[in-house]
């Protein structure tokens, strides 16, 4: 065979915090992207498996670095610090992204809550 090739594939889903309780996420067991990675290892290449830490399918056993991310960004900045240090053949981006974040969350007067959890709102019945 010839060199292993340095892959790296994306897994599972990432989430935007809302406050310091509650998120937005995508569903993603990760079973795409741990498969991929599986089967590039046992094909005796060097693979990198950035996974989203509520992907529900069970984690590479064998042959793969897995590296758990939480947000966008904080997938960002693993690929990031890959790419900066080494170099890498091919990118299998399968994780399901979070499509929205949060700018802010404020009071009823717009002022920005200082509490860790947002207090619940209740909305009428339709």
């Amino acid at each position: 065979m010839a060199q292993p090739l340095r892959i790296i594939v994306t897994a599972g889903p990432s989430y935007a915090p809302l406050d310091g309780v509650r998120r937005l996420t995508n569903q993603s067991t990760g079973e795409l992207g741990t498969l991929l990675a599986e089967r590039f290892a046992a094909n005796g290449h060097r693979v990198l498996c950035l996974r989203g830490e509520s992907a529900s399918f069970p984690s590479p056993l064998w042959g793969v670095e897995v590296v758990p991310f939480s947000t966008n960004e904080s997938l960002q900045t693993s690929l990031e610090r890959v790419v900066a240090r080494e170099d890498v053949h091919f990118l299998f981006h399968t994780a399901a992204l979070c499509d929205f974040t949060v700018a802010a969350v404020t009071d009823d007067a717009g002022q920005p809550l200082t509490a860790d959890k947002a207090p619940a709102v209740a909305a009428p019945c339709m």
